[in-house]
């Protein structure tokens, strides 16, 4: 995204290791890292330009889940605007004065949200109680996180036993391997 009339431009980068965002500065020909740390950003959700902030989902706490962040483009000053276990989807609302939030985990069905630009939870949307109901009706399996690790590093993965998981019987396994970037 360019800012100052195009004299600026806020980009993801990888140059550090991880998935970053900076900010350009074409007239000063300086680039200065905006996020920093052993985490990628996920995606950059928008920009408001009148008040210096960009924000995006990111992978902060540990690749399994998304937490919802602004930056200051000025100060470099980072906040957590969501910072619930699972996963997010945001979308931004009214020139950045809102965001839709979708949140969801394993275990839960999803949620909706409309929150503001300060991260304050204006209006619960949907709650997807009659769906709630409707799975809570059906015996599913224990689901098990865990890192394995493999030449030096740990990869994410999970398990899903049967609803009745018995550990003295031996079972069928699928196994779903993901080697794609990112």
């Amino acid at each position: 995204a360019f800012l100052d009339n195009g004299n600026k431009m806020i980009y993801t980068s990888e140059k550090s290791g991880y998935n970053h965002l900076h900010i350009w500065d074409a007239a000063k020909r300086k680039d200065v890292q905006l996020t920093k740390g052993a985490w990628e950003i996920d995606k950059l959700t928008a920009i408001d330009t009148k008040a210096n902030q960009v924000y995006f989902t990111a992978g902060k706490k540990d690749a399994m889940n998304r937490e919802f962040y602004s930056v200051n483009y000025q100060t470099k000053q980072t906040k957590a605007m969501i910072d619930m276990p699972g996963m997010l989807s945001v979308s931004p609302c009214n020139g950045n004065q809102y965001f839709l939030v979708k949140h969801q985990t394993h275990t839960q069905v999803p949620h909706f949200y409309l929150i503001d630009k300060k991260g304050k939870n204006v209006r619960t949307l949907q709650q997807n109680d009659k769906l709630k109901a409707t799975l809570d009706q059906y015996a599913f399996g224990t689901v098990r996180y865990m890192t394995i690790p493999a030449n030096g590093e740990s990869l994410n993965a999970y398990q899903i036993l049967p609803a009745d998981f018995d550990s003295t019987k031996r079972y069928p396994v699928l196994m779903y391997q993901y080697s794609g970037p990112g």
